[in-house]
């Protein structure tokens, strides 16, 4: 298992860590916020990036998949999105997260809004 994380400080992989490592599970992980810097880590190409709903969205996807591939993990996470307590636009305002998790099957990745918008 391996993971790629934006916005959450490296909480997913040190969870992960905790209970994965015991098993000899976990293979490894990417702690990142900028975006060259996620890029770089994952080997995520950069016209993959992007700000709309749908390019965000295949962030998280190809987050997880980089992050499986350059780990030579069988299964990847990967969290990204608009954290806080600025930044965000009307189509991804502060609060939403995009959650990926890829495998030798595919890539899914999926969109949360954890807060309401202006609730910062």
């Amino acid at each position: 298992m391996s993971v790629a994380e934006s916005a959450t400080g490296g909480h997913v992989g040190g969870t992960a860590l905790q209970r994965a490592r015991k098993l000899g599970l976990f293979a490894g992980g990417f702690i990142t916020y900028k975006q060259r810097h996620e890029d770089r880590a994952t080997g995520r190409l950069p016209g993959d990036t992007g700000r709309s709903r749908g390019r965000q969205q295949r962030n998280g996807g190809s987050l997880a998949s980089g992050a499986r591939r350059r780990t030579a993990s069988t299964y990847a996470l990967s969290v990204t999105g608009v954290a806080g307590p600025d930044g965000g636009n009307d189509a991804a305002p502060v609060g939403t997260m995009y959650v990926g998790i890829a495998d030798a099957a595919g890539t899914l990745a999926v969109r949360r809004q954890f807060l309401e918008t202006g609730s910062v």
